[in-house]
């Protein structure tokens, strides 16, 4: 792991920041492509009837709209990480910076199962889905203890969960008997039944992404680096985990439960090349998502002015505001199942809560409406919520 050396923090006004620009961007340009994918989850006709990717139902617009989002979850997720590690840099103590995890950690699971939730039901009922920001939040609370490690044994835990985590998935959570729930929340998508009553569906398994925030983390000792030497690393990060991804991938044997094939046409091969498994994150699609990503950073890597603002409160807000958008006709039939082959939910969290709402919603607009929300959605999302470091 390289040094930072302090040559590489930017000379600003007393009581300003410094911040790296490329960072704010990104997370900007990720909220901006989860808004547009939400937008999509509720007013698309045909999504409440079989799942974007399915490469036997859909058609390549469909499902590149839905892979590009692919990069949202792994890009944040990977980033809080990097800010926690500036904002240790930039004088808060080892404690005080697991204290802001710990609490910060909990408020987002707060805000999960219980704003969050509320934004896409307008209802209130118990906690029933934990999506990305409930990973967020674990993830945040296991790295208020990892920070206390050194540095190399951060990125060392970091990557063996990422490069590891599929060797487990042959377990399922049948093998723990009355602690089937746990591996649930640990590795596997599947609804949880706490009673008659209460069903909990863990669309977003702790592992890996607790590894990619450490990973993340552990990132920033090259963010601190002088800018030639941080571009050279970003760009050869970037280079090497896409070309990683793609022999992994070429392979087919290890790296992704999903494995691809040949299709009807060369086009649909290609899709099903980059068709990787989500839930959880497999170690290809974590390749696939963070080695272009390095690549952006390398090449915004200047000097663009300066952004930031609270993300969290633009996750709340545009659950609401498209859940509103979404309300005004009578909704089909949820036809798709809960969970698709080898364990991987057919259909997000939001869709998943979308069939229990029990609310009117749209049955599918036509082009120019659906134009317009989202681009007024995403308008709203990168003012006002452009991710900044912490």
């Amino acid at each position: 792991m390289p040094d930072a050396t302090i040559s590489a923090i930017p000379v600003q006004p007393i009581g300003a920041r410094p911040r790296l620009d490329s960072i704010d961007v990104l997370r900007g340009l990720v909220m901006v492509i989860m808004a547009i994918d939400h937008t999509r989850d509720f007013l698309s006709h045909d999504l409440m009837y079989f799942d974007a990717v399915d490469l036997t139902k859909t058609h390549g617009a469909l499902f590149l709209t839905r892979w590009i989002t692919h990069f949202c979850a792994p890009v944040f997720c990977f980033l809080a990480g990097t800010g926690a590690f500036l904002s240790f840099r930039r004088g808060k103590t080892k404690g005080e910076l697991a204290q802001f995890l710990l609490t910060r950690g909990l408020w987002l699971v707060f805000l999960e199962i219980t704003i969050v939730q509320f934004g896409w039901l307008f209802h209130f009922e118990l906690p029933g889905g934990a999506g990305v920001i409930w990973a967020l939040g674990w993830s945040m609370v296991a790295l208020a203890a990892l920070i206390y490690l050194p540095l190399g044994a951060i990125a060392i835990f970091g990557l063996v969960m990422i490069g590891g985590h599929n060797l487990l998935d042959p377990i399922t959570p049948e093998a723990f008997g009355s602690f089937s729930w746990l591996w649930k929340i640990l590795h596997v998508p599947a609804p949880i039944h706490v009673d008659s009553q209460w069903e909990f569906f863990t669309a977003y398994p702790l592992v890996p992404w607790i590894g990619v925030m450490a990973a993340g983390y552990a990132f920033g000792a090259i963010v601190k680096l002088d800018p030639p030497q941080r571009r050279k690393w970003l760009l050869w990060l970037g280079l090497g985990l896409t070309a990683a991804f793609i022999l992994i991938r070429g392979a087919n044997v290890y790296g992704d439960p999903d494995r691809w094939s040949v299709q009807r046409s060369s086009f649909f091969t290609v899709l099903s090349f980059i068709n990787c498994h989500k839930y959880p994150p497999s170690l290809l699609y974590l390749l696939m998502t963070l080695g272009p990503a390095f690549i952006f950073l390398r090449t915004t890597d200047r000097e663009l002015g300066n952004f930031g603002g609270p993300s969290s409160f633009s996750a709340a807000c545009r659950c609401s505001t498209i859940s509103c958008t979404s309300t005004s006709s009578t909704p089909p039939p949820c036809s798709f199942p809960t969970h698709g082959t080898a364990g991987q939910p057919a259909c997000s969290t939001v869709r998943w809560m979308i069939s229990r709402r029990g609310i009117p919603r749209t049955t599918g607009l036509d082009s120019s409406v659906y134009t317009r929300s989202g681009s007024s959605l995403s308008s709203f999302s990168i003012r006002s919520a452009v991710g900044g470091q912490s």
